[in-house]
């Protein structure tokens, strides 16, 4: 089986780990590629690993790159080319019909999700229609798409050819690397993703800053614009927390440090799945979350979800209070991963959707 997956940005968040977790398995028993439209630090994986991929240069616009994409699909035969991130299934599926090949697009986030990365409002309208437009039409053109949650499959425009695939735990962590101290004069928090205003970075400052008390060091770890980390900041010195907060670049290995960790916080304003709360959790952490919907898909109730900042001072005394609590928390949470999330099973459907949509006749 030939599979070629296709992509915007080649970094390492969410949904480039989960292509890469795609190429690296499926791999072993297909003929498997990948096509970039820009370099990245998921680029150099592929290549120390010996992995096949290409970066082909292509914007919103069309250019000269675009024919060599629009190349490489038409002289494909007995090809699935797999699309994640709006650039990659827009493009992909207008070429992958036009020439009648087979097509999926994995949908990792919604018009609303990416409007919400923006504080203006004329911008995010703007945003959310033109995401809106894209996810329609690429929709629209697909064999077959994919959700990563219940929750989001609620927004197909075509149910009756999407499917619900959730992401994975690459691997669970070994049970003697979990913390079995808690040291109530210094709560870590960590905090891992983009830092941007949809994952509600604001919301957790404001949050902490209300709290009376300041026996916690948060530390967050991402990249963002210089502008929001710099309001994030002066959020910080106007509640008197900035020795308490540090903000560390994005770092690859930081699934491994997840453990030095006491809980992890993150009160997104909107997400498709949320792998970081998934990864946190396998490490046995408590979690901190905002009520959004999909939230009760992917985190036990026994967890710490708010949809008040006033609300945050209550449950933070909750978790700090009994360290006998925390390890009842921190068993359900793993035992939920692996009971939710296992890797082999979700490879499974991946490989049986592959070779469904093979057996079927092109457009």
């Amino acid at each position: 089986m030939k599979i070629v997956y296709i992509i915007d940005q080649p970094n390492l968040y969410g949904s480039e780990k989960h292509v890469l977790s795609l190429i690296r398995h499926l791999s072993k028993t297909n003929e498997v590629s990948l096509v970039a439209f820009n370099n990245g630090i998921l680029l150099d994986i592929l290549k120390n690993e010996n992995l096949s991929f290409s970066v082909i240069k292509i914007g919103w616009f069309p250019n000269t790159n675009l024919r060599h994409l629009s190349r490489l699909i038409k002289s494909s035969e007995n090809t699935i080319f797999h699309g994640h991130q709006p650039k990659a299934i827009f493009w992909g599926s207008i070429l992958s019909r036009f020439y009648k090949k087979k097509f999926i697009s994995t949908i990792h986030s919604l018009p609303e999700t990416n409007a919400r990365s923006y504080s203006n409002i004329f911008v995010r309208l703007i945003v959310f229609l033109f995401h809106f437009m894209v996810k329609m039409l690429a929709e629209l053109l697909s064999s077959k798409i994919i959700y990563l949650s219940k929750f989001t499959y609620g927004k197909s425009f075509f149910k009756e050819k999407s499917f619900v695939i959730p992401n994975w735990i690459e691997r669970m962590p070994n049970c003697s690397l979990l913390r079995n101290t808690f040291d109530l004069d210094c709560i870590k928090l960590v905090s891992v993703g983009s830092i941007t205003y949809n994952k509600g970075y604001d919301r957790v400052i404001a949050a902490l800053g209300l709290l009376k008390f300041k026996n916690w060091q948060l530390t967050i770890v991402g990249d963002g614009t210089i502008e929001f980390i710099q309001d994030l900041k002066k959020m910080c010195i106007h509640y008197n927390i900035e020795k308490n907060v540090i903000i560390l670049p994005y770092d690859s290995e930081i699934f491994d440090k997840l453990g030095q960790y006491d809980a992890f916080i993150l009160f997104s304003r909107g997400e498709t799945f949320g792998m970081v709360y998934i990864e946190a959790m396998s490490w046995g952490l408590p979690i901190f979350a905002w009520n959004i919907p999909v939230i009760e898909e992917i985190i036990p109730p026994c967890n710490f979800v708010i949809d008040d900042i006033n609300d945050f001072g209550e449950e933070f005394k909750k978790f700090s209070n009994s360290f006998a609590n925390q390890n009842k928390i921190s068993t359900i949470n793993r035992e939920f991963v692996l009971n939710n999330f296992d890797r082999s099973v979700v490879l499974n459907k991946y490989q049986n959707l592959y070779n469904e949509i093979l057996s079927i006749d092109s457009y």
